[in-house]
């Protein structure tokens, strides 16, 4: 099944499961009972669709939903058939797949039911499933297939009618019909697979919510018993997984045998647009009134003779032929103990066989064809079962046969001698095959070392590349801090250079009033009493001082010898200036 599926009906699922809920027939959707057209038959009696040149009408053919019916409305329905009337019974295979059904659907068991029902009834003369689901229980395939073989015993096919989505157990169950059509080519079908989703609880697990605790006890002589869920609580799928891939390896073969045309990458699962699986996944498109006149025309085509079984599955059919007289034989399962089937011998009595279910259909009904017989025989037409439940032949027939049979014979040993020498053929290209193939294993074992070498060279490349990249990267990182610590310096240079240039504006400023105060004693010295004339240079002579560039700052030197340099020259103002007071 789909998992958003199975996740949305899940709690519905394991309702059935566990109760086995009912349902009721108003709640489901039904295709409507209708009548398609009258049933004809031409000048040769046989029974055509529309109107022979005679234009003679012998009943109605019908669609009759019985699943939309009460099981008495569906009794008086058959009843009041006519002797010629014809019927297709059509069920709906809607939502999740289970056996019992419930709110979700209708259950297999249920329709297994209605298709065995419906093929007891004379006029019935096949049977469709229209489909639109996402999966289900793996075990309704069992009912499906018993169902299909019971209406093949009474020479009824059974056909699967898309009309929507049809996912895993529905495309599986339509593998076991006679014939997959589609209403839309846009609608998907596949998903051939299988798995399996459930929540555990185990001895001790407490709910998150109520901070209950789940207590369980297995008696110690039911050491086996729900042991596969057991041991998925314990996270071990083992057991879970060893019958799921068992069941669906034999699910897969069913499938191939049904269906051979079924690609091999048809069967991993994967959901298909159906107008591309067209002559694989199914065989055509067709409305409901189309697939219902086309099954009427197969049956008469046919003349209503029996249908090999569905070989498949749990339930095993078969056909034999027992003193002349064809008896369709099918194994079944029974979930009521002491159950027993029924079936009808020649004369319509019923007959019980427990275990089995046997039907003897009418000598009209019954006569089988033998076309290779009849070729062998120099017949254009197959041979023919008589009413007593022999084949006869005439002497010319007889010795038409022999001569065909010794011819065959004779072929046959001039083929059974073409096969030596095609056996010997072959095991001389098994030997060369056998030579190529050591030559290739010398190839690969090449390839191994040669691989097994670059690899090794790949790996040392890798490791001088991460060499270089991180010599690259711890160079990339001096750099950067080399590149730091130059601009701190230089940003500390300018520092001590701003500096400079205050202290030398600052002793520029003190050297100018200096300069005053000198000039202004030079002129008020001969201004005193007794003071004599002027001195020129503050008495000095010419052994006074002069000033000169020497405090000036000195582009031509580093920041440290002009502060040196500065400094010292300060300190000569300074002795000058207290002389002077």
């Amino acid at each position: 099944m789909e998992p958003m599926a199975y996740h949305a009906f899940r709690s519905m699922i394991f309702s059935n499961i566990e109760m086995g809920l009912k349902v009721k027939v108003e709640d489901k959707e039904h295709a409507e009972k209708k009548i398609l057209a009258p049933v004809q038959s031409d000048e040769y009696g046989q029974a055509v669709v529309g109107k022979s040149a005679t234009g003679t009408s012998t009943g109605q053919q019908m669609i009759f939903p019985s699943d939309a019916f009460s099981s008495r409305a569906r009794a008086e329905f058959y009843a009041m058939l006519g002797e010629d009337d014809e019927v297709v019974n059509v069920i709906t295979i809607a939502g999740p797949m289970t056996r019992g059904g419930g709110a979700c659907s209708y259950g297999s068991l249920d329709h297994r039911d209605l298709i065995m029902e419906a093929a007891n009834v004379p006029q019935v003369k096949a049977h469709i499933l229209i489909t639109r689901t996402p999966g289900g229980m793996a075990s309704t395939l069992r009912d499906y297939r018993m169902a299909v073989n019971y209406a093949h015993a009474r020479g009824q096919k059974v056909y699967m009618l898309c009309d929507g989505d049809v996912a895993s157990g529905g495309a599986f169950t339509g593998t076991i019909c006679d014939g997959i059509y589609a209403v839309n080519p846009d609608d998907q079908i596949g998903s051939l697979g299988m798995y399996c989703a459930f929540f555990t609880n185990k001895d001790g697990d407490k709910d998150a919510v109520s901070q209950e605790t789940y207590h369980e006890y297995y008696a110690s002589k039911s050491k086996d018993k729900n042991a596969w869920y057991r041991a998925a609580a314990d996270d071990d799928m083992s057991l879970i997984a060893e019958e799921v891939e068992r069941d669906l390896d034999q699910l897969l073969a069913n499938v191939r045998a049904d269906r051979p045309k079924v690609k091999k990458d048809q069967l991993t699962g994967k959901m298909y647009r159906m107008g591309d699986v067209k002559g694989s996944l199914i065989d055509g498109f067709a409305t409901l009134d189309e697939l219902a006149l086309m099954a009427f025309k197969e049956w008469h085509k046919r003349g209503g003779a029996v249908v090999p079984a569905k070989m498949g599955g749990t339930v095993k059919g078969k056909v034999e032929e027992k003193d002349g007289v064809v008896v369709a034989q099918q194994q079944t399962e029974s979930t009521h103990e002491g159950a027993q089937t029924m079936g009808n011998d020649s004369e319509g009595a019923p007959v019980e066989e427990e275990g089995t279910k046997v039907q003897t259909l009418n000598t009209q009904e019954q006569m089988k064809n033998y076309p290779n017989l009849g070729r062998v025989a120099g017949l254009e037409d197959a041979l023919e079962q008589q009413a007593d439940g022999y084949v006869s032949l005439t002497e010319e027939q007889a010795d038409t046969m022999e001569a065909a049979i010794d011819a065959a014979t004779t072929a046959n040993a001039t083929t059974q001698n073409a096969l030596t020498e095609a056996n010997a053929k072959v095991e001389e290209l098994t030997n060369e095959k056998a030579e190529m193939q050591k030559q290739l294993d010398e190839a690969n074992t090449k390839v191994e070392e040669l691989q097994g070498n670059l690899t090794a060279k790949e790996e040392e490349l890798a490791n001088a590349q991460a060499s270089a990249q991180t010599a690259a990267s711890e160079a990339q990182t001096a750099h950067e801090t080399a590149l730091a610590e130059a601009n701190a310096h230089a940003e500390e240079l300018q520092k001590q250079l701003d500096e400079a240039r205050q202290t030398i504006a600052s002793r520029e400023a003190t050297i100018a009033d200096l300069n005053t105060t000198i000039a202004e004693l030079n002129e008020s010295a001969g201004g005193k009493q007794n003071g004599g004339g002027a001195p020129q240079n503050n008495g000095k002579g010419a052994e006074a001082p002069t000033y000169s560039q020497e405090g000036r700052y000195d582009a031509t030197l580093s920041p440290a010898e002009n502060k040196k340099r500065i400094e010292a020259y300060n300190k000569k103002l300074e002795k000058m200036a207290a002389g002077a007071n």
